[in-house]
């Protein structure tokens, strides 16, 4: 299914390279074009693609928007501010700090009366209740987080050492599942 955007798409710049951006009806909160993001830090577009589709992904974090081009409607995943954040967790934290920083402070500029509870713009638990990734020192959303942890540790949440593990051991699976994959692919096995 996809959303109809509200807005006409519009790019911003980051580090004197575009991304779109779009917003929706159900609250303007801006979203990035993934393919722009990916281009801009020099992630794969298919590993980026990959990531976004995986259960570790947060649907609150993802869109579909229709754009409209020369071979007629096209669909474009985009990202909501917390949506670049986890793909940077999920692709390269370090590398993807300037980028987190930046995706949230061009969304609050964009959106300054978002919801607090709107999780596109801010973190907020799962529905297992189990705490985002610890943002990287620079990222922009440490001090989120930060509350967020004290807040949910003051309510009872999730052992973080027991959700580190299990966190550790999805990503350890995605991690052999690709390798078996491109074992397959390398050995000329169909996929």
């Amino acid at each position: 299914m996809t959303d109809q955007i509200e807005t006409i798409p519009t790019s911003l710049l980051f580090e004197g390279k575009p991304i779109a951006i779009v917003t929706f009806e159900d609250g303007g909160v801006p979203y990035f074009a993934l393919d722009d993001l990916c281009d801009a830090i020099g992630w794969s577009k298919e590993v980026a693609a990959a990531k976004v589709q995986s259960y570790l992904f947060p649907a609150h974090g993802k869109r579909i928007a229709q754009e409209a081009t020369e071979d007629g409607i096209v669909n474009v995943t985009v990202l909501s501010p917390v949506g670049v954040f986890y793909l940077a967790d999920l692709i390269d934290a370090p590398k993807g700090q300037r980028l987190t920083a930046w995706a949230k402070r061009e969304a609050r500029k964009l959106c300054p009366n978002a919801s607090e509870s709107d999780p596109a713009m801010f973190l907020t638990l799962s529905p297992g209740r189990r705490r985002p990734p610890r943002p990287m020192r620079y990222s922009g959303w440490l001090a989120e987080w930060l509350v967020l942890k004290a807040t949910t540790n003051a309510l009872g949440a999730h052992n973080p050492g027991r959700e580190l593990q299990e966190l550790a051991l999805e990503r350890a699976w995605e991690a052999r599942a690709e390798q078996l994959k491109a074992a397959r692919e390398a050995k000329g096995e169909v996929a």
